[in-house]
């Protein structure tokens, strides 16, 4: 049965982010959250583009993130950000280089225009990651709370 829903095309596998908890050891699928908006403090991270004369400042509001980023993600539209597609930002900290991308999902007004892409961290980051062929397994803490090898200093 399994061969014929998978050679019919009805059987799609698909990869969903999920939510962990390392007290409880637990880990649930993003469709089984429910997502309630929460006052959050939002950190602005000063990128510098490769050259390391023009910087941009990314909003993010969980620091641990940035040493799972794959890529930065600006709206094509966004004339403040267009000549930006294709170069390299300096993570800091970690002086770890990651792409510039351009996705149509990033909305211009909020954050700056700016996405940190972090696949295992949203579904959204996650679908952008797969449009652009980004990796999608890194993680910033392991199961334990612990930082993995993604967050080492790169050289």
């Amino acid at each position: 049965m399994l061969t014929y829903l998978h050679e019919s095309e009805y059987l799609v596998q698909q990869k969903v982010s999920y939510f962990w908890d390392f007290v409880s050891g637990l880990s649930v699928c993003d469709h089984d959250v429910q997502m309630v908006p929460r006052p959050c403090t939002m950190h602005r991270i000063r990128c510098f583009i490769d050259s390391k004369k023009e910087s941009i400042l990314v909003h993010i509001s969980q620091p641990y993130l940035l040493f799972a980023a794959v890529a930065i993600a600006v709206n094509p539209n966004d004339r403040r950000y267009r000549k930006m597609v294709g170069k390299k930002i300096i993570i800091p900290l970690i002086n770890r280089i990651i792409p510039v991308v351009a996705d149509e999902s990033i909305n211009a007004d909020i954050h700056n225009g700016i996405k940190l892409i972090t696949p295992c961290h949203d579904r959204d980051s996650l679908l952008i990651a797969q449009r652009h062929h980004l990796p999608i397994d890194v993680f910033a803490m392991d199961a334990y709370g612990i930082f993995t090898h993604h967050a080492a200093v790169y050289q």
